[in-house]
């Protein structure tokens, strides 16, 4: 099977999908919604694996300047930017 570019997309069958699905409001919508929240549950997932990784590096140990300004890194994270952009990629 040869992909051959078509306006802009990887073939033909790619691009005839997307511009079927653009031209059904009801059907657009529904992916659109989908497609948002696979980005917060993606975030979301690396959100809870990084702040489990975080709280792996002090098992035990009480809070301290460190462990403060790591916790307050971690909440700065803007999580949903980071899934869109694995999402691009």
């Amino acid at each position: 099977m040869t992909d051959t570019k078509y306006n802009g997309w990887a073939n033909y069958e790619t691009w005839a999908v997307h511009l079927w699905m653009s031209k059904e409001e009801d059907v657009w919508r529904r992916w659109r919604h989908e497609a948002q929240a696979a980005v917060y549950r993606l975030a979301e997932w690396l959100k809870n694996d990084f702040e489990t990784q975080a709280e792996m590096l002090r098992p035990g140990r009480p809070c301290d300047l460190w462990t403060d300004l790591l916790t307050s890194a971690i909440q700065q994270v803007r999580w949903e930017e980071i899934a869109r952009a694995l999402l691009e990629d």
